[in-house]
């Protein structure tokens, strides 16, 4: 895999457009930009696709002005729409696929085609079968992050829902930015052991880059990161989960988010990444991106703040930066004593 040069040069398009669906991904991803080479527009979740086309294509300055529509979870069919819409207008946009859209959107096509395409998951019949007496994991065909997902037994579950064994492990996060070029793989996050009290990873302590990850393991993480994106059709960044499982040390992919998810924040302040500077260029890089430092995060009460230069980036969860875990854990866990003072 080709280490990919994060600043290295690339020749600049017109400013890019960038339009967030909600105030949440707005309130940090701006942060993560060469000022002079983007826009920025907060579209509400309440308009409807074509509404929301015809705003965006009345922002536009210039014929070969770029537009990248970043959806978050509720928006996404809508934002797959808002892109193809505009792209029969003849602009250069960035969305979700409509297939990757319905992805997020639906748990059991996700396994259907990562099954297809041969990528192992918890719910593959052959785990499946000696884990009947186990505890399974339901979960909304349509959820995130942990909402809804509940303990019982692989023969319970609605056709709201999917049931699948549950696996003692360690979950990771991997970060892919894709496009025609190929794929940009930013480093594992670990998010800790797999809990059978079910509290999901965005309310536990997050690392990158991941305590004691082998080069080996770290490579497979992101081979089939990339692998798990392109079967899913994503374009622009995704994230795909992992559990390692204890004892057999096997891979399984847990879920695609086609779409910014919160670790992404955290693999680019780690990496030192600008991370919508890669849409102003027309030959993005590609292979993997390492870090340079160390980021940490944890569930955040306080004050919304953004603080580059000091490594720190706090919404509903604060992701600090520092030269390495310990220095960066000794800050996070000051900045949340200042929250519970």
């Amino acid at each position: 895999m080709i280490t990919a040069s994060v600043d290295g040069a690339g020749r600049a398009a017109a400013p890019v457009l960038h339009l967030f669906s909600g105030p949440s991904l707005a309130g940090w991803m701006p942060a993560f930009a060469t000022r002079d080479r983007h826009r920025f527009q907060t579209l509400p979740r309440s308009a409807d696709a074509t509404e929301t086309a015809a705003c965006a294509a009345a922002l536009v300055e210039c014929p070969d002005q770029r537009i990248v529509v970043h959806a978050d979870h509720l928006s996404l069919v809508r934002d797959a729409e808002v892109g193809r819409q505009l792209g029969q207008r003849g602009y250069d946009v960035i969305a979700p696929t409509p297939l990757a859209a319905a992805v997020g959107q639906d748990k059991v096509l996700m396994q259907w085609l990562l099954r297809r395409a041969g990528i192992p998951q918890p719910s593959d019949a052959h785990r499946a079968a000696p884990a009947a007496n186990r505890p399974a994991v339901i979960k909304l065909r349509g959820g995130t992050e942990g909402k809804g997902t509940r303990l019982g037994d692989l023969s319970e579950g609605t056709e709201s829902e999917l049931s699948e064994p549950f696996v003692h492990g360690h979950e990771y996060s991997v970060n892919v930015y894709t496009t025609d070029a190929g794929s940009m793989v930013f480093p594992p996050v670990a998010k800790g052991e797999t809990r059978l009290d079910l509290v999901p990873p965005p309310r536990r302590r997050r690392e990158c880059p991941a305590p004691a990850l082998t080069p080996v393991l770290d490579a497979q993480l992101r081979s089939m990161a990339v692998a798990a994106v392109s079967a899913c059709a994503a374009e622009g960044f995704a994230e795909v989960e992992f559990v390692v499982e204890h004892g057999t040390g096997e891979v399984l992919v847990l879920e695609v988010n086609p779409r910014v998810s919160g670790t992404l924040r955290m693999s680019a302040m780690a990496t030192r990444t600008r991370l919508l500077d890669l849409f102003s260029r027309r030959t993005a890089p590609t292979g993997a991106v390492h870090t340079v430092r160390a980021a940490v995060e944890e569930p955040y009460s306080g004050e919304p703040f953004c603080d580059l230069q000091q490594g720190v980036v706090a919404t509903s969860r604060i992701t600090v930066a520092g030269t390495n875990h310990a220095t960066a854990r000794a800050h996070l866990d000051q900045l949340l004593e200042k929250t519970r003072v």
